[in-house]
């Protein structure tokens, strides 16, 4: 199951979470994975994508029928970083109460 792969491989890395939205489809050349995941919002952009590309990398490794693997990386705010959303701050810059 290519779920329990992803969140396998995730978990492996250590900095990526919560993947969703996966899609699969079988093409001619194979079968190409498509979905998003949460990595930690502090990270500079080429760590996440490094983690990212690990995973992309051992799904290959691990189904050969795999021949494309897409991950777009999402970041996620720590609770103790959270923000609300309301009509006096559509931007979510007030910390949470």
């Amino acid at each position: 199951n290519i779920r329990i792969l992803l969140d396998q491989e995730a978990a492996r890395e250590g900095i990526v979470s919560d993947i969703h939205s996966i899609r699969v489809r079988e093409t001619e050349n194979g079968v190409v994975v498509n979905c998003h995941a949460r990595v930690d919002g502090g990270l500079n952009v080429v760590a996440a994508h490094v983690a990212v590309d690990r995973i992309e990398r051992a799904l290959r490794e691990t189904r050969p029928d795999i021949c494309r693997v897409v991950i777009h990386a999402e970041p996620y705010r720590h609770s103790s970083h959270a923000h609300r959303h309301s009509a006096n701050d559509p931007a979510g810059r007030l910390p949470a109460a």
